[in-house]
C-alpha cells in the first residue's frame, strides 16, 4: 500500500523543482534578450510556461499528450537543445571549446582575442602599450589621433612567421603615419626621428603571452629590437616644445570659438528680444523718431545694424522721410540702447 506522506512529499519536491527550473528559464530568456536571441528567449520561454506549477494542469487540459510524462521530458529536451542552438553566443562559445580539446594549436582569432584583452588591460602598466596610446593622444593636437590601444580589434593585429624561431606571432602594428605626424617628433642626433613602432607577441596554445618584443624603427639608425625593459620613454620620442606650443595655440582657438559662440547668442538674445522680427527695426526708436518728424507718416525705415558691448548695444538706423521743405531724404541716427530691457538709452544724430 502506498504512504500518501510518501506520495505528498515526492510531489511537493518534484513542485519545487519545477519552480526552480522554471526561475532558471526566466534568467535565460534575459540572457538570450541581451544577446539578442529573441528565437531562443522565446523557446526559453515556452518551456517557463510549461514548468511553472499553476499552469500545469491547464497545459494538460490543453494538450492531452502532456499527461505522458515521457513524452513531456523528451519534448522539454528537445526545445532546450534547440534554445541553446537558435542563441549564436552559446554556439560560438562551444565551438571554441571544442576547437582548444580537439586541436594542439590554438586558431588566430583565438589567440587575437586574447591579444585584444592584453592590449585593452594594460595600456597604463605595459611600457610599450603606453607608448602607443601617449603617441596616440599627442597626436590629437595635430589632428592625427590614433586609437589602436582603444580599438585594438580594428585590424590593428595580424599574424606571421617570424623568420628566426619559424614560429607563428602576432603583431601589433598600431600603422602610425609618423611621416605626416613627424611634426611633433624629436629628430634625435643619434637615431633621428621615429618612423614605426610595432611590437610581437608570441602567444602558446594555452592563451599565454610567452613573450613581447618591441620594435622601434628610426629614420637614421633604422629598424631596433628592444626587451620589455629597454623600450625607450614615450618623452624620449618627441619634441616637447613644438607639443606645448601646439597645446596652447588649440587652446586659444577653443577660447577664440567659445567667445565666438557667446557673442553669437547674445546677438540671437537681442534680435529676438529688442528687434522687430519683420524688418529688423528697433520699435522703440522708431516711435521716437516718428515724434520729431513734421509728417510721421512719410517715415520709411531702410535698415538697421548693431554692435554689442558691455551692457549696452549700439544701434544705427537709416530711415527716409520728409524733411521740414516736404523733400524725401536719407537720413541716419545712432542711438545707445540697453540689453536688460531694450530701452533707448541716448540719441545722436
Amino acid at each position: 500500500m502506498t504512504n500518501p506522506n510518501l506520495t505528498s512529499t515526492k510531489q511537493s519536491i518534484f513542485k519545487i523543482a519545477k519552480w526552480i527550473l522554471s526561475v532558471i528559464f526566466v534568467f535565460a530568456i534575459l540572457g538570450s534578450l541581451l544577446d539578442k536571441a529573441f528565437l531562443s528567449a522565446v523557446i526559453f520561454l515556452i518551456i517557463a510556461l510549461l514548468l511553472m506549477p499553476p499552469l500545469t494542469e491547464f497545459w494538460k487540459s490543453k494538450f492531452n499528450f502532456l499527461n505522458n510524462k515521457l513524452i513531456k521530458g523528451g519534448l522539454l529536451f528537445v526545445l532546450f537543445v534547440v534554445g541553446v542552438t537558435a542563441n549564436p553566443n552559446i554556439s560560438k562559445n562551444n565551438s571554441k571549446t571544442n576547437q582548444f580539446s580537439s586541436s594542439d594549436e590554438m586558431e588566430f582569432e583565438d589567440k587575437e582575442d586574447i591579444l585584444i584583452d592584453y592590449v585593452k588591460k594594460n595600456i597604463t602598466t605595459d611600457k610599450s602599450i603606453q607608448n602607443i596610446s601617449k603617441l596616440g593622444e599627442i597626436g590629437e593636437f595635430f589632428n592625427k589621433g590614433n586609437y589602436s590601444t582603444v580599438y585594438p580589434n580594428d585590424g590593428y593585429i595580424s599574424e606571421q612567421m617570424d623568420s628566426l624561431s619559424k614560429k607563428k606571432i602576432l603583431v601589433f602594428n598600431p600603422r602610425f603615419d609618423f611621416e605626416s605626424e613627424n611634426t611633433y617628433l624629436l629628430n634625435d642626433a643619434k637615431n633621428g626621428k621615429l618612423v614605426d613602432y610595432i611590437i610581437h607577441f608570441e602567444v602558446d596554445n594555452s592563451g599565454k603571452i610567452v613573450s613581447k618584443k618591441t620594435y622601434i624603427t628610426y629614420s637614421k639608425t633604422g629598424k631596433v629590437e628592444y626587451e620589455n625593459n629597454k623600450v625607450p620613454d614615450y618623452n624620449t620620442l618627441i619634441d616637447k616644445k613644438i607639443i606645448e606650443n601646439q597645446k596652447l595655440n588649440n587652446d586659444a582657438e577653443v577660447l577664440v570659438a567659445k567667445q565666438q559662440e557667446a557673442n553669437e547668442k547674445r546677438k540671437k538674445e537681442f534680435e529676438e528680444k529688442c528687434l522687430d522680427g519683420w524688418d529688423g527695426s528697433h520699435t522703440e526708436l522708431v516711435r521716437m523718431r516718428k515724434k520729431t518728424m513734421g509728417n510721421p507718416k512719410s517715415f520709411e525705415h531702410v535698415e538697421t545694424t548693431y554692435r554689442l558691448f558691455g551692457d549696452y548695444a549700439v544701434v544705427y538706423m537709416k530711415y527716409r522721410g520728409e524733411n521740414s521743405f516736404g523733400a524725401v531724404i536719407l537720413t541716419s541716427l545712432t542711438a545707445k540702447v540697453s540689453l536688460e530691457d531694450c530701452s533707448v538709452i541716448s540719441v545722436e544724430e
